[in-house]
């Protein structure tokens, strides 16, 4: 008690217990709403929208009629490419020919080949790295059948001359062309292109070249070849009746000594 009521000093030190209040709780929060992505087949990526173009008119309006609009469009481009092709590509490759001094068939294999493959080219391009769809493929495929059936047959049909056709070309493109596809069924066996495939594919398109840059004298020594066999087959056939009339001779003969010792 008597030390309760002395005065405190400067000196004194008070003893005390500080506790911290308790942490405040977290208000409740509702989960967040996971959207799950539309199903698509495995092994495939899925369509992003946006990756074409809009169009102007929606389904509604095209089945109305307006896709008549789409169907002039695409008439109007393919008679600008005709005319493009025929007054301006044509020239400007025959041009390119002789001042480079390159044979038709090697301009047709490489320049042509350009000018033609260039949509395909294009397709299988947005095909692989935009819409991830296989459309490049069929378009490549699909494009080589119709160029072989459809636009040869038209240009028979249409023709007002007589259209005088070698077969060594038709062979040559056509040989080139099974090979090509033969390596591309067995790259595809796997669903996978490896970048040595990819290589292959193009070496396959560089030796073409280089064979139709000696196309001359590779068609001169094949029919040379032909010529020799065929010559050898025809001396063979002709000599063949002889050889049939001189055994059917000595039949002949070995009957009637038959006959003749009978008697």
């Amino acid at each position: 008690a008597s030390n309760a009521s002395l005065p405190r000093s400067a000196t004194d030190i008070e003893q005390c217990v500080y506790v911290d209040p308790l942490p405040p709780k977290p208000p409740p929060t509702t989960p967040p709403v996971t959207t799950s992505p539309p199903s698509h087949p495995p092994g495939l990526p899925p369509h992003r929208k946006g990756d074409y173009p809009e169009d102007l008119f929606s389904i509604e309006q095209r089945r109305q009629g307006w896709v008549v609009l789409h169907i002039l469009g695409m008439v109007y481009i393919f008679v600008a490419l005709a005319i493009v092709c025929d007054e301006f590509f044509v020239p400007a490759l025959e041009v390119i020919a002789i001042k480079l001094d390159i044979s038709d068939d090697v301009a047709g294999a490489t320049f042509m080949a350009a000018g033609g493959s260039a949509p395909e080219l294009f397709t299988s391009l947005i095909g692989v790295f935009i819409s991830h769809s296989n459309v490049g493929i069929g378009t490549i495929v699909g494009s080589a059948v119709f160029n072989i059936l459809f636009v040869i047959g038209m240009c028979a049909i249409f023709s007002r001359e007589m259209l005088r056709l070698t077969w060594w070309p038709l062979f040559r493109d056509v040989t080139f062309y099974i090979l090509d596809l033969i390596m591309l069924i067995i790259f595809f066996l796997d669903n996978v292109i490896l970048w040595w495939e990819s290589v292959l594919l193009v070496l396959g398109y560089v030796s073409y070249v280089s064979f139709m840059k000696f196309n001359p004298q590779i068609e001169q020594m094949f029919k040379g070849q032909l010529n020799k066999h065929t010559s050898i087959v025809k001396v063979w056939s002709a000599e063949e009746p002889e050889k049939v009339s001189l055994n059917s001779g000595l039949m002949w003969a070995k009957q009637n000594l038959k006959i003749d010792k009978t008697s």
